[in-house]
């Protein structure tokens, strides 16, 4: 090559060369942000998952409290209970144990039995929460629960096994890596090497110091195998515990040849195609982001209904409770017109609680909705009572709607709540009291997001204290809330968002600081559609004898006296048991001429012991009772009858009759 044709062939090999490094340096900080991220958002999951598993173990243990035999003179009852679920779940629980702080003495422990007076003697400087040392089975995570009626100091007390925990970091973290989870002091609950040597002790100083510091982020430092790591974590704010995911070395730390070459090599190129390659990188980057994103959103929704579905299953129960004994005391009571009222508002407002669990597990799974015509201004002048309630009396509604039908293409129940979060929104704007404006509008123009036609606008307008455009570009983000902690989750607006959208509709914000809010919610019409007759339920026609021999098997006290009082009082003679085989041992000696169990209990479920039940009985009708709305779905196979809590009486007979006519 000639000397004339290299400065040719260097300017035109410059821009390539500027290109492949740029491109590297920006490459290199994209991957380590998103490497970051992906150890962030494992962080952030493995703390939703043990708050998650500690809210259940925490209900259980109030449930086990405040049950009536714990303040008995005989605890036999209590204690043998605490004894099933311990041995249930060996992973999950060591023991339980009813403490005298006052006396400083353990009354009963499930690992020794009741202990005679005085009792063992409990130790000095006890940490009321975090590792407990002593005992069998320990390194332990102790939880406590109050005992109301035995004095001040009885509490009953949960400890539970750290393999749970060390079970759900294992799980979640790369193979390999060194990865925790403390406590708020410090010290390990879990770690994926060296456990459990090193379970129960304190963390490295770089653990502390990152904790104390900032609730999440990423710091480096070196374990105590001497292994140099950049580590990512996350707290919760709920129980102060951590998780720390650790990362890599090298797929953080990029090489500084590249960054001092990709500048130089910027410095001697072209404006134009530098801001070209800074474009293309910022744009790579935002696609690696919005994953990111996506992916963090999914696992949070991942993790929202493993919790709610275990929420849902014990709200189903109170309700039924609530639902039956107030249906019961309709039927005994002579009641006057104005108690007739306030039962049937009590049975409505459960009914409606039913119904916001189900909204609530469907929004958390992403469920699609069915769509069908819903006429608007009826819908909210039929809400209009609850919306008052909901509100309180520092706050007006003021309706102002068609007189004639506007019907709409929607889902019903999921349209109800979006119009409750709106104006539960609204009274939240509003906190020394106003007026929520609900407003119903036909409009021929479509917002431009829309494609053209016919829709009805529904306004939701407040006077509150309104919102800054920061943070109204951000309300129907999910999880996003300026409420403070424990007030609000984020979700609200964004179902109001999903339905809107789900039903080819959209939804926009007006507002701005001290003028309050209009949400605007475009729904598409439908044409008019006749009213239909709601078909009369036919009266109930029993071909089973007069008076059944009936086994009921709930481990809720409250639901099984409901469904126990229920079946007598239609005259027949029940049997009342609280787990699956003692259940199954009465059916076995017993003349039993249907069988009602509850799905999730403890040991033997009711699927299990109906199975066995056919067994002894090939022709023995089966109803299962569940609150789970999976169970409720998919059902249990085994060609066996559900009954969905929560349920009335007339519901349930009306199932019993069903299950005995094809018996």
């Amino acid at each position: 090559m000639s000397k004339s044709a290299l400065p040719a062939a260097a300017a035109a090999l410059a821009p390539l060369v500027l290109f492949m490094a740029l491109s590297a340096a920006f490459s290199q900080q994209s991957e380590r942000r998103a490497v970051e991220a992906m150890a962030l958002s494992r962080a952030e999951r493995v703390v939703m998952l043990i708050d998650s598993r500690i809210d259940a173990d925490r209900r259980l243990l109030n449930l086990l409290s405040t049950s009536p035999s714990i303040l008995a003179a005989d605890q036999t009852d209590i204690l043998d209970r605490a004894r099933r679920i311990v041995a249930a779940e060996p992973d999950d629980w060591v023991a339980m144990r009813l403490v005298d702080r006052g006396a400083g003495r353990v009354l009963w422990d499930t690992r020794a039995g009741r202990a005679a007076p005085p009792g063992p003697a409990l130790p000095a400087n006890r940490s009321a929460s975090g590792i407990v040392r002593e005992g069998e089975g320990c390194p332990c995570v102790r939880l406590e629960a109050p005992v109301r009626g035995r004095g001040e100091g009885v509490v009953l007390e949960g400890l539970l096994s750290t393999q749970g925990f060390q079970n759900i970091l294992v799980d979640q973290t790369p193979e390999g890596s060194v990865s925790a989870v403390v406590d708020r002091s410090g010290r390990f609950i879990a770690r994926t090497v060296g456990y459990p040597e090193r379970v129960g002790g304190l963390a490295t100083s770089y653990v502390r110091d990152a904790i104390a510091s900032e609730e999440s982020g990423v710091y480096q430092g070196t374990t105590y195998e001497g292994f140099k790591n950049y580590t990512a974590y996350w707290t919760s704010p709920r129980s102060g515990w951590s998780a720390h995911v650790a990362v890599a070395s090298h797929l953080i730390s990029a090489p500084s040849w590249w960054s001092g070459a990709a500048m130089v090599i910027a410095a001697l190129a072209t404006v134009g195609l530098a801001l070209m390659l800074v474009w293309l990188a910022q744009r790579d980057q935002l696609r690696r982001r919005a994953v990111d994103e996506r992916m963090q959103q999914a696992q949070k929704m991942e993790a929202l209904g493993q919790l709610t579905g275990g929420i849902a299953h014990d709200f189903n129960n109170l309700l039924t409770a609530i639902l039956g004994s107030i249906d019961l005391l309709k039927k005994r009571a002579q009641l006057d017109d104005k108690s007739l009222m306030l039962a049937d508002n009590a049975i409505e407002a459960a009914r409606r609680g039913a119904k916001l669990t189900t909204h609530m597990l469907a929004f958390s799974r992403g469920r699609q909705i069915t769509l069908g015509p819903v006429d608007l201004p009826a819908l909210i002048e039929e809400l209009k009572p609850l919306l008052e309630r909901s509100v309180g009396a520092d706050v007006y509604v003021n309706l102002d709607v068609f007189d004639r039908p506007a019907w709409v293409t929607t889902h019903r129940d999921q349209l109800e709540l979006a119009i409750l979060n709106l104006v539960v929104n609204a009274r939240d704007a509003m906190p020394d009291g106003g007026m929520v404006t609900i407003r119903v509008r036909k409009d021929q123009a479509a917002p431009p997001t829309l494609p053209e036609g016919e829709y009805v606008r529904l306004t939701v307008a407040d006077t509150g204290e309104g919102m800054t455009p920061e943070v109204a570009a951000r309300a129907f983000e999910p999880f996003f809330t300026t409420k403070p902690i424990g007030k609000g989750t984020g979700l609200g607006l964004a179902q109001v968002f999903g339905v809107a959208r789900q039903c080819g509709g959209a939804v926009e914000i007006q507002t701005s600081p001290g003028k309050g809010a209009q949400f605007h919610l475009f729904l598409p019409q439908c044409p008019p559609q006749a009213p239909v007759e709601q078909p009369k339920a036919p009266a109930r026609k029993r071909k089973a004898p007069a008076v059944l021999n009936l086994v009921v098997c709930d481990d809720d006290p409250a639901v099984r006296e409901f469904v126990v009082a229920t079946l007598s009082e239609a005259g027949h003679r029940v049997e009342a048991f609280d787990a699956g085989e003692a259940a199954l041992e009465h059916i076995k000696t017993g003349i039993v001429d249907a069988a009602i169990l509850d799905y999730a209990m403890a040991g033997m479920n009711g699927a299990e012991t109906a199975v066995q039940a056919r067994d002894a009985q090939p022709d023995l009708p089966v109803l299962l009772i569940t609150g789970f709305e999976k169970i409720a779905e998919t059902g249990v196979g085994h060609d066996l009858p559900l009954l969905r809590k929560p349920f009335g009486s007339d519901e349930l007979l009306a199932a019993l009759d069903e299950i005995m006519r094809h018996r």
